[in-house]
Parts: structure tokens; sequence; C-alpha cells
């Protein structure tokens, strides 16, 4: 495939990772500058689909485009990492599945973000479903690399990078479950408000 074919498809990527980073900012801006009872839902709701959109292309690109394009070209390179391909690519298209279910959740999330109905059991358990799904993704994979290490069809630098992708996906697990529990506790207030009144 032409250079130019790659450029495109990483500039895409580049692109909508970094609009849905954009729109990620100006959601949080707008909601720091105005109380969340006055915010235009309607509004709210679009950019918050529009950054999952964003997300999904940009997921897709790399898990459907790049990811087996950069496999081939090594084994095209070089004949010998033939036998590390096919685990190699079965573990890594395997991690899209839990991507593809939290990317799920947040659009249900999203979907309720229209009623105006922010805090509520719902809207916790999925965030709840969202930690548990980031924790088994990293895991699950962390897991593979070390057996693929041992098994002699892995290099020992992956191990770190695993261990790095396995952090930062850790910390996102951590930030969904606090949120999972804030939203929990939120609707317990809301419940208990609406019964005084």
């Amino acid at each position: 495939m032409s250079i130019y074919f790659y450029v495109f498809v990483i500039g895409s990527i580049i692109l909508f990772s970094f609009l849905a980073l954009i729109l990620s900012f100006v959601l949080m801006n707008y909601i720091s500058k105005k109380e969340i009872n006055i915010i235009p839902r309607k509004k709210f709701d679009l950019l918050f689909k529009i950054v999952i959109i964003c997300l999904v292309i940009s997921v897709s690109l790399i898990y459907f485009w790049m990811i087996p394009s950069y496999g081939l070209y090594q084994v095209h390179n070089k004949t010998d990492f033939y036998k590390f391909f096919v685990p190699w690519m079965t573990l890594i298209l395997s991690t899209g599945i839990p991507v593809y279910l939290i990317l799920y959740e947040l659009w249900n999330f999203a979907k309720t973000l229209n009623n105006g109905i922010f805090f509520t059991e719902k809207n916790s358990v999925r965030l709840n479903k969202v930690a548990k799904l980031i924790i088994f993704d990293i895991t699950c994979f962390l897991i593979f690399v070390w057996i693929f290490g041992y098994l002699g069809i892995g290099h020992p630098g992956i191990i770190i990078y695993a261990l790095v992708i396995y952090f930062i996906g850790l910390s996102f697990a951590v930030s969904a479950m606090i949120a999972s529990f804030l939203f929990k506790e939120a609707s317990k207030l809301k419940t208990q408000i609406d019964l005084t009144i």
C-alpha cells in the first residue's frame, strides 16, 4: 500500500481522537461555567454523543486497520515473525471486545442525559460496568503478555509496555469506580429529597 494511504489513516485517527478530546474539553468547560440544571440538555447530549462517535471511529480504525496492517508489515519484512502473528493478533483484537462494550455503555449513559436525569442508580451501574470491563481487559492483556513471554513468542520489552497500559487502564477504572460511587450517593440523596418534599 502507498505511504499516502498510511498517512491518511493515521491522520484520520489523530483527527478523530483530537476532535473527541476538544469536545470533551468543551463539555467540561460548559459544565463548569453553568449550573447543571440550566444546561440545554439536547446540546449536552449531542456533544457527548459526538465525542463517543469520534471515539468509535478512532477505535475502529485502530483495531480493524492499523493493528492488522502493522502485523502484516512485520510478517512480510521478517518472515520468522509469522509464528507470532496469529497469537498476537488474536490477543490484541480480542481486547477490542471490552472496548466496544465500554463505548456501548457510555452511549447508553449519553441517552439518559437527554432526559435530564444524571444521577440515577442505572448510571451508577453503567459506570461500575465500565470500570469492571476496563479491569477485565487490561488484566487479561497483561496475563497473556506474560504467558507469551514465557512461551517465547514475545519480546521482554513488551512486558514493560503492557505494564504501562495496565496502569493507565487502572487509573481510568478507578476514575469510573469513583464516578459510579458518586452517582450512587447522589441518587440516594435525590430520592431522600423527593421523599421529603
